[in-house]
């Protein structure tokens, strides 16, 4: 007790008066100095430390249980709720897969149960009769798919498939309407929504289960209680085990208008780790911290802020409401906020006033006394009468940002987001190309190819990779109006025919070390071009083109196991660097080898068997073919057969759009205005390699030639 300043003092405190008549300070001083005492002994210490080191197991096992659960629900949540082979449930209860077939004629319209009927009918009243029917059904469909309600959406596809919508044709294939189809479909996707809203909801079930477990296996090895960590103010942050509903601040040094406080939601949690800076040295250590905690911590806390609802508080009925107040806090400055309830005195418990005050800067809360709320409000009325000092630096708010660089009706929203605004973009650039397919002669909006139907699935999509496929289908039509055959961006590697093909080799990267893999390819050397040499990695399957010294210098790297490259492939390294750099001004400046006008990279691609031609290269807004070469609409295929985000979604639009704007589908001026031929020659030459739509993460920075 004596090693302590404020032990000794609190021991003075006790020799004179009661331990019951003690301070609440000092009381926790003697406390916390006993416990001291006790921890300090070995059979203690060693207990606690088990306990520690089990704690630390169980908060383990748990972030390893929170991250599988976290990996299943969002799992369940990009499961696409419809595949490319919908369900269609017969009325005798069994299942079979919609029909490819396009539905017969009008004419045709007749099942063998209507043969009676239309014995006593001529054939055009039966016509007429079946094609009543059958838009009566097409309607209550429709206004069913509007709608969204699934018992009204059984029925209306079941009065749908009675009613001329569904049959079978003359070989036995089953067909459905357009109309039909997308109903099943939409009412798949519901059924499939409620049950992955079961499936979440038993994950969640779970998961409480297993938290309440954990909860309860760290209360049985208490360990002595540390702040999580300490703000820039000198607030310390505690998260106590056995009140999991709150995390606890306790004062700085010094401060004597409060001692401790907490936060009892999970909203007021989010907003201390979004207010801690990270880049100070004493804040991004509890920042990273607190955000492992964070799901742990705000696991039972309410959602949202619920103040002063207890009976008694009044949101009107005194002149101190919505007031602003200015608060002086030792060691921590000072603080606005506002008035936003009171809680008027109590005569017969003698119970004084309150005023409930928000501040403006952490959201924090506070109650006032009356006096402490008057001089709160003299103290902010003087601030601004003496220039609005704290006020006016509190109110500097930044500017809201707006992009300036593009139009204004080009610029992103909220609803350009998500699945909402992939569905938009692809809508509006199927509209912007209709009058253009049509002029050039395409059946896309005849009534063969069915556009009205093509737009009602889009419109009513809730699939990544349902756009995905109205977007291909958009594509091919598009496609068959190009003049010229699809070019290759190179040709092919060869296999065979040199001995460094299959061989093992080794490359070294700046920041990344050493990777290993192995030469699949090659090609001779043509003209001025040398032979290149194809390498895939085994570690990541990034591909590389080398030139015979890099292949040579990568063999040996591997038989002889480097751990880094020699001096000699490092010289050769740096030569090469000059020289791409040298070949970047030059391509800069547009000018070739012999200070020509280069071509754009598109312009180069060619036929197999054929030459380039400045000719015969693409001009802006007119090419002959759609896609810059063959390798580069598979890649958008590829993309599109599984999209993995929306916005990988999105930039298969932006290509197809850019596309389509030099090959004439698009009106000159759509969205960004008329392009140069450079500007969008640059454009398309940016999808013309391997992973123009790859998310490829950080890479190696290899280089290709």
């Amino acid at each position: 007790l004596q090693d302590s300043d404020a032990a000794c003092e609190a021991l003075r405190a006790l020799r004179k008066v009661d331990y019951s008549a003690l301070s609440v300070a000092h009381k926790l001083r003697l406390l916390r100095t006993l416990a001291d005492g006790l921890l300090s002994l070995e059979t203690v210490h060693t207990l606690l430390t088990d306990n520690f080191d089990r704690q630390r197991d169980l908060l383990k096992t748990r972030a390893q249980a929170d991250a599988a659960t976290r990996k299943e629900i969002n799992a369940l949540s990009a499961q696409p709720l419809s595949d490319k082979t919908h369900v269609h449930h017969t009325s005798s209860g069994t299942d079979e897969k919609l029909a490819e077939a396009a539905p017969p004629p009008w004419s045709e319209y007749v099942s063998d149960d209507e043969a009676d009927a239309k014995a006593q009918l001529t054939e055009r009243e039966h016509f007429d009769a079946t094609r009543a029917t059958r838009a009566q059904a097409t309607e209550r469909l429709l206004c069913a798919i509007s709608a969204r309600d699934e018992a009204e959406l059984e029925e209306a596809v079941e009065h749908a498939a009675k009613e001329g919508h569904a049959g079978k044709l003359d070989d036995g294939r089953p067909w459905l309407t357009d109309e039909l189809r997308t109903a099943h479909k939409l009412l798949h996707d519901m059924q499939s929504q409620k049950l992955r809203d079961k499936q979440m909801a038993q994950l969640k079930r779970r998961d409480t289960k297993a938290f309440d477990a954990y909860r309860l296996s760290v209360g049985r090895h208490p360990v002595r209680e540390e702040p999580i960590g300490i703000d820039s103010r000198g607030r310390k942050y505690w998260a106590f085990v056995h009140d999991p509903l709150r995390l606890w601040v306790q004062a700085p040094e010094g401060a004597e208008s409060w001692t401790w406080a907490f936060y009892d939601t999970a909203a007021s949690v989010q907003a201390v780790l979004d207010s801690l800076d990270g880049r100070l040295e004493g804040e991004a250590a509890f920042k990273k911290t607190l955000r492992e905690l964070l799901p742990t911590l705000t696991k039972e806390m309410a959602a949202e802020e619920v103040t002063n609802t207890e009976e008694g508080w009044m949101g009107e009925g005194h002149e101190y409401i919505d007031r602003r107040v200015l608060r002086f806090f030792d060691g921590a400055g000072s603080s606005t906020g506002k008035i936003t309830r009171w809680l008027p005195a109590d005569e017969e418990t003698g119970d004084p006033a309150l005023f409930h005050v928000v501040h403006d800067a952490d959201g924090d809360q506070e109650d006032l006394e009356q006096e402490e709320a008057t001089q709160a409000i003299a103290d902010y009325d003087d601030q601004q009468e003496r220039g609005g000092g704290v006020e006016a630096a509190a109110a500097l708010e930044q500017p809201k940002y707006a992009n300036m660089y593009e139009k204004k009706a080009s610029r992103v929203v909220v609803g350009n987001l998500g699945l909402a605004g992939a569905r938009s973009e692809l809508l509006e650039l199927e509209d912007s190309i209709t009058n253009r397919l049509r002029a050039a002669g395409s059946r896309w909006d005849s009534d063969e190819l069915d556009r009205d139907t093509w737009l009602l699935s889009c419109r009513h999509s809730e699939s990544l990779v349902e756009l995905a496929q109205l977007l291909v289908g958009l594509e091919g039509n598009v496609r068959v109006l190009q003049s010229a055959p699809d070019v290759h961006e190179r040709k092919p590697w060869r296999t065979e025919g040199h001995p460094f093909i299959g061989k093992p080799s080794r490359r070294f990267f700046h920041a990344y070390g050493a990777s290993d893999g192995l030469i699949v390819g090659w090609l001779p050397a043509e003209g001025v071009d040398p032979p290149l040499w194809h390498m895939v990695h085994g570690d990541d399957a990034d591909e590389e083109d080398l030139d015979e010294q890099e292949a040579t210098f990568a063999l040996h790297n591997f038989a002889e196991n480097r751990a880094e490259p020699t001096t000699a492939e490092l010289e050769y390294a740096a030569t090469f660097a000059a020289a791409a750099a040298e070949e970047a001004d030059e391509e800069a400046a547009g000018l070739d080898d012999d200070g020509d006008e280069r071509l754009a990279p598109t312009d180069r691609l060619v036929p197999r068997g054929g030459s380039a031609t400045k000719s015969s290269a693409p001009r802006a807004g007119s090419s002959r073919r759609l896609w810059s070469s063959k390798e580069c609409r598979e890649r958008w295929l590829s993309t599109l057969q599984q999209p993995s985000s929306a916005a990988a979604l999105s930039l298969a639009i932006a290509a197809f759009r850019q596309h389509c704007a030099a090959f004439g589908a698009l009106p000159a001026d759509i969205k960004a205005g008329k392009v140069r031929r450079d500007e969008m020659q640059f454009q398309l030459s940016s999808w013309v390699h391997a992973k123009a739509f790859a998310d490829t993460g950080k890479g190696k920075g290899k280089k290709k030639k």
